[in-house]
């Protein structure tokens, strides 16, 4: 707008100057359009904004790296043309907590109502909300411009990119009628035999192999597997800053690509879990049983805001404080883990940690993908692009 104004101005001057040295009728008329035609443009903008609406649709879900378009349609009472609207958009992305702003250009065309289409491409996993604040709409010569206010806002679900299972979900179990048991779990599920012991005080009298005692001479008992259903767990965490506060997000991206993998995986697989957020000092927990189930669980995380940091704890803390052994095999998706935090974890479980890295050639000491087997724990690095 600055430049048409600078333009216009010097016409406006060169014009001036020409009618003082020549002193005829023809620049004068040049003087008087060049003051009229801006006037009367700008009046009929004013008439073209007449009703002025404007409408937005989005698709409700789109992915990190994948393009989506949305629709902006333009209604108003006249059809009378109007000049170049920028739509001033604020995009709030409810996961990591923000904000950024863009502005989308159109050329509208002449009739009441007309459709464009503008790209969107998402940065960040999680909801995200697109807000148009507002619309600056310049008259034809772009000298003028019109602000109006408009409450257009829609929201979208941008999930990760689409990655390839981390690790092999193969669990050793034993079957009975359909079901799956956890062989290392002790239970109380007569429709199973784990493993048999002697008998020891306090237990109890049907766990007593009767035919195999009296062939001994000794009491023998069975141990019962239990059921794999609630005993395998996807804990994963979204990484801030300890400093500034802010969403690590490139990392926390693929943490949450790698969380959707493995959790699909063990449900092709049959196999029940749990899914965890460490959020502050809390978990944030959902049962996962089904294909469906896995949707809903990461539409839930991605459209859950990750909460400020108020102390530094770590998961093994979370975990002994609220679950009380109850899992049996942990799957840690983590960008960056302590060795202590993965002692702890590994007292109570089978842990296996999943680690997204991005490969950077030429940088000294970075992670590089593969799998490193530690005392008490495996470490899987997984590429990421």
């Amino acid at each position: 707008m600055l430049r048409n104004r600078i333009i216009y101005f010097a016409l406006i001057a060169a014009a001036v100057v020409f009618f003082i040295l020549t002193d005829n009728n023809t620049t004068l008329l040049l003087l008087g359009g060049l003051i009229l035609v801006p006037v009367l443009l700008i009046l009929m903008e004013l008439l073209a904004l007449r009703g002025f609406r404007p409408e937005m649709e989005l698709p409700l879900q789109t992915r990190i790296g994948k393009g989506t378009q949305a629709r902006i349609i333009l209604r108003r009472k006249s059809a009378l043309p109007l000049g170049r609207i920028l739509l001033r958009v604020d995009r709030a992305n409810r996961l990591y907590g923000i904000q950024s702003g863009e502005v989308w250009q159109i050329e509208p065309a002449d009739g009441r109502e007309n459709g464009y289409r503008a790209s969107f491409v998402p940065d960040h996993c999680g909801l995200t909300a697109l807000t148009v604040s507002r619309a600056d709409c310049f008259d034809l010569l772009g000298l003028v411009k019109f602000k109006r206010k408009t409450d257009i806002r829609r929201e979208i679900v941008v999930y990760p990119r689409e990655t390839a299972i981390a690790v092999d979900t193969e669990t050793e179990t034993s079957a009975f009628s359909g079901e799956l048991y956890d062989a290392y779990r002790r239970g109380a599920d007569v429709s199973e035999i784990s493993s048999l012991r002697g008998y020891q005080s306090g237990d109890p009298q049907n766990s007593i192999h009767w035919k195999l005692s009296g062939k001994t001479g000794n009491l023998v008992v069975k141990e019962f597997s239990d059921p794999l259903d609630h005993r395998t767990l996807l804990l994963f965490d979204l990484k801030r800053d300890f400093i500034s506060g802010k969403m690590v997000w490139h990392s926390s991206d693929d943490v949450l690509a790698l969380v959707a993998a493995q959790s699909a995986a063990l449900c092709r697989k049959g196999i029940r879990h749990d899914a965890a957020r460490l959020a502050g000092a809390d978990l944030f927990l959902l049962h996962v049983d089904s294909e469906q189930a896995c949707e809903k669980m990461l539409l839930s995380f991605l459209c859950t805001p990750v909460p400020a940091l108020r102390r530094e704890i770590t998961a093994a803390q979370i975990l002994e404080k609220q679950q009380d052994g109850r899992f049996t095999k942990i799957l840690y998706i983590t960008s960056d883990f302590e060795e202590a935090t993965a002692e702890a974890l590994a007292r109570t479980a089978v842990l296996t940690i999943l680690q997204p890295v991005r490969e950077n050639p030429g940088i000294l000491g970075q992670e590089v993908p593969g799998t490193e087997e530690k005392e008490n724990y495996t470490v899987v690095r997984v590429k990421t692009t």
